[in-house]
């Protein structure tokens, strides 16, 4: 899994107004996986049913300030990753479909969910994905809100990287990764990204470090929320569970 590098995207004209104007040479990467991403809405460019999967009904639509969106866990810094002012509208899902693609060339249609409430507790899946479109590069992370534009959707999403494993552990053993929030140098917050619906690959299984947890804290703490404190949540560890051998890289 490739470690990231600058995953804070930005810059550029607002997210959704740009959708309406032309492709030019020489504009932030953020503006190229927009353009690309609104190109391959309708038309997949790599030939698989993804295009019908995103053209399907998605789910729960509703309008949100970017305000009161930014008033959400982790998401303080929307604002600027969508380049919206905070008066501003924004289409927000709960969840929306892929068609997952693995290793084997097998497609499995998945949905992807990010809800504050259901069943009583929120729901916000975690995924792997390939950065910028570039399917040599494979990152993970976890979606906070699910956008959309008039080019498609998109997540925003908190990106984990990975540490160094210990010794004689058996998911280590099994060929599990071992991850941690990810937060870019001299900032106070996880980073977010906003990660284009078909750059991403598949759903990801991603379970905490009980282990380490316990021995740092006692076997009767929980597992840090979204709401605790950010040290708390940087010293938390986790696997990215490889259910599916696959996963294994």
């Amino acid at each position: 899994m490739a470690r990231r590098g600058s995953p804070a995207c930005g810059g550029g004209d607002c997210w959704f107004c740009y959708s309406k104007s032309k492709r030019r040479e020489g504009k932030s990467q953020f503006r190229k996986e927009d353009e690309q991403w609104g190109d391959a809405h309708h038309n997949d460019d790599r030939g698989g049913p993804r295009a019908e999967a995103e053209e399907a009904y998605v789910y729960d639509v509703g309008k949100v300030l970017v305000a009161d969106l930014a008033r959400r866990p982790d998401l303080a810094n929307v604002g600027a990753l969508l380049n919206m002012a905070a008066h501003r509208q924004v289409r927000v899902l709960t969840r929306t479909p892929i068609q997952a693609r693995f290793d084997c060339g097998t497609w499995v249609g998945q949905q992807l969910r990010a809800a504050e409430e259901y069943l009583g507790a929120p729901w916000y899946d975690t995924v792997l994905y390939n950065p910028g479109g570039d399917d040599s590069k494979l990152c993970i992370g976890e979606i906070r809100a699910i956008v959309r534009g008039p080019k498609g959707d998109a997540l925003v999403l908190v990106t984990m990287e990975d540490v160094p494993a210990e010794p004689l552990c058996p998911f280590v053993a099994r060929g599990c990764i071992r991850l941690k929030w990810h937060v870019a140098e001299n900032t106070t917050e996880v980073t977010l990204r906003l990660v284009p619906v078909r750059h991403v690959r598949r759903l990801a299984f991603v379970v905490p470090d009980f282990a380490d947890l316990a021995a740092r804290q006692g076997i009767d703490v929980d597992v840090p929320s979204m709401d605790s404190s950010l040290q708390d949540r940087l010293d938390m560890r986790f696997f990215l569970n490889v259910f599916f051998p696959w996963d294994a890289k």
